[in-house]
């Protein structure tokens, strides 16, 4: 018989319910979570998430890896990042110095049942513990009325999952991560 396998380290807990989620079940959680990726750019809006459509970077910047400039004012003197833009409001400054290093992705899925397109955002974001980065900065980002990007969306889907480092040999996939456990 197979060994029991070990239990799932602290930080791969299930999250907590944020306001404004609506989720669903049959996209939540699971045992695995594969992310492959396309360059198709489609719509996020420049004011109300704080980058540049076609580039991905910052206001006034070039580059989607440019660093943000929070307290940079166009030639009206207006904030180039609006005050409730996405980005700004999750930022680390905003956030208690909480950092993610995220991804969002464009899908569509065909269509509901009353023919509607089913498309939306799937944001994925690698971090090393989901409790004290992803809640820190989504409970901020869900209790704030002002985040312009409020109006646009809603969570559907949730889940938290490992990404293993490679295997050497002797060992299994995902050890390293257990025995952090």
């Amino acid at each position: 018989t197979a060994p029991t396998p070990p239990a799932p380290p602290p930080q791969l807990a299930d999250l907590p319910a944020f306001t404004g989620d609506a989720l669903d079940p049959a996209v939540s959680g699971g045992d695995l979570c594969v992310q492959s990726c396309a360059d198709d750019p489609q719509t996020e809006q420049e004011r109300v998430i704080g980058r540049g459509k076609g580039s991905g970077s910052p206001p006034g910047r070039n580059d989607e890896f440019d660093p943000l400039d929070l307290t940079a004012k166009g030639s009206d003197g207006e904030l180039l990042i609006d005050s409730t833009a996405h980005v700004r409001l999750a930022h680390s400054s905003h956030n208690n110095g909480a950092v993610l290093l995220r991804r969002g992705y464009s899908f569509t899925d065909g269509t509901d049942s009353l023919g509607r397109l089913d498309a939306g955002l799937f944001f994925i974001a690698y971090q090393r513990d989901p409790r004290t980065q992803f809640v820190t900065i989504q409970t901020s980002l869900a209790g704030k009325s002002n985040d312009a990007l409020n109006e646009y969306i809603q969570h559907v889907g949730s889940g938290p999952f490992a990404c293993p480092s490679g295997v050497r040999p002797g060992q299994y996939w995902g050890q390293r991560l257990f025995e952090q456990a």
